[in-house]
């Protein structure tokens, strides 16, 4: 599994957990059967989450039609920077210098945009690509190299998209496969399709 791919598991288990980013101080207290634990919220971030990932110190927050870029560093985590964009990001996915950002709702849900994250306290776009067909969803992207592997609402689903250019991306290959999320190894794309993991 990349490093994109475990960015984006980790962080979705985290969103599945809780819609807020928590941070959470554990206080061992006993008792007579053992030692039990005592939980307080010390503190959080914004509000509802669409998609979160990790790369480094720093988390990527998809928050309404905003990524939020907050510093994981210490024990009390802190908003650094913040990127508007036209629609709701769905996907943030993070490789190094460069973040992706696909969009979960309204008309631009096949356009995938490209950020600038060499510098996380000033993120900036830099480029906007259209993925395959009018308003078909993203589900899932994930990185192997300098290809990126998408899965998309419709029958044409599996895509593999050249992203070696920094100004714009552009499919190199579609399957006529129904794929609801995709993960990437190596020179192989696995998708997911009706809970099924097919490669």
């Amino acid at each position: 599994m990349t490093n994109g791919s475990m960015a984006r598991f980790a962080a979705f288990t985290l969103a599945l957990v809780t819609i807020f980013v928590l941070l959470v101080r554990f206080a061992p207290t006993t008792s007579a059967v053992g030692g039990t634990l005592s939980v307080e919220n010390v503190g959080h971030l914004g509000g509802w989450v669409n998609t979160a990932a990790v790369q480094g110190n720093y988390a990527y927050l998809g928050q309404g039609q905003t990524v939020t870029v907050v510093d994981a560093s210490t024990s009390s985590p802190t908003q650094a920077a913040s990127l508007g964009f036209p629609g709701e990001p769905g996907i943030v996915l993070p490789n190094g210098d460069i973040t992706y950002v696909a969009y979960a709702f309204g008309d631009l849900v096949n356009v995938v945009e490209q950020v600038d994250i060499s510098n996380p306290l000033n993120p900036t776009r830099t480029s906007s690509s259209t993925i395959g067909q009018a308003g078909k969803t993203i589900y899932g992207m994930d990185l192997t190299g300098s290809h990126m592997v998408v899965a998309q609402e419709g029958s044409n689903g599996f895509k593999v998209v050249d992203n070696s250019s920094t100004s714009s991306l552009s499919v190199v290959g579609t399957l006529p496969l129904i794929a609801l999320d995709v993960f990437a190894t190596g020179t192989h794309g696995l998708r997911c399709d009706r809970r099924i993991l097919r490669r």
